[in-house]
């Protein structure tokens, strides 16, 4: 017989009680505890094994706002980084987007010491806004690639607070990893005027690579300097007439007919 989203609440709080509600004496937790109604949301967000129960779940947790913040943090800090569960809490913390702040520093562990969920942890990041991007700053040198990248495209979403980020990001175009040097790329043009000039030498640089799409990112990123770099416009002037990839040429066509006003 289908149990339904209540059944199950009623089930997980009848443990509760019987686990936790027997007199025993138990030691005072250093975080605030939820409700016991609350609990049973957490359990069956975290082992149910109906997808449409644990969203439900997840979005009656996050509309209880910042109390549950704690929770999510003790959820993180327990997450391996293989059983979904850091996934979860981080989706209720998305939802609260600022108010999830004191989550940072789990979130940030979560994101660099794992590998099953480095796009909710960097997006729970990028929710808080700029008090996000000391966070992913240091994400950048997480061992894990995936970390890594996921860093560089949350600084790159935050790209009008995140100026401090460019040094950093600049030394992920030397990464080992091909998707995080992408992705460093990819992210220059995120931040406009504001790269250059400290972008503008290394984006000249890799207009020269045999890569179609690496030529094509810097042109992108390297789009922000025409009006004040005529060694940049001198460039794409060139390769606007004679890179040989198509897309190459209308970006930088593209690129100097922005910066003319046409």
């Amino acid at each position: 017989m289908e149990r339904t989203l209540g059944d199950m609440k009623h089930a997980v709080l009848i443990l509760l009680l019987v686990t936790f509600g027997c007199g025993e004496s138990r030691a005072p937790s250093s975080r605030p505890s939820l409700t016991p109604e609350a609990e049973a949301l957490v359990q069956v967000m975290l082992t149910s094994e109906d997808l449409d129960a644990r969203t439900a779940a997840h979005k009656e947790l996050a509309a209880l706002g910042p109390v549950v913040v704690p929770r999510m943090i003790e959820i993180l800090e327990a997450d391996q980084g293989n059983d979904g569960t850091g996934a979860w809490a981080a989706e209720v913390l998305i939802s609260l987007g600022p108010e999830a702040l004191p989550a940072a520093e789990a979130l940030t562990q979560q994101l660099m010491e794992t590998t099953e969920c480095n796009a909710t942890t960097s997006t729970a990041l990028v929710g808080l806004g700029a008090r996000g991007v000391p966070y992913l700053v240091r994400a950048l040198s997480a061992e894990i690639p995936g970390a890594r990248m996921w860093a560089v495209e949350g600084l790159a979403d935050l790209a009008e607070h995140a100026e401090e980020a460019i040094p950093a990001i600049l030394e992920r175009l030397d990464d080992e990893d091909a998707g995080v040097r992408s992705s460093a790329l990819t992210a220059l043009s995120s931040f406009g005027a504001a790269a250059h000039p400290r972008a503008t030498a290394r984006l000249l640089a890799l207009l020269s690579s045999d890569d179609d799409t690496t030529r094509w990112d810097a042109v992108l990123g390297l789009a922000a300097a025409v009006p004040t770099d005529a060694a940049v416009r001198d460039r794409l002037a060139k390769l606007a007439k004679d890179d040989p990839d198509e897309l190459v040429r209308e970006a930088a066509v593209e690129a100097l007919a922005e910066a003319d006003g046409e």
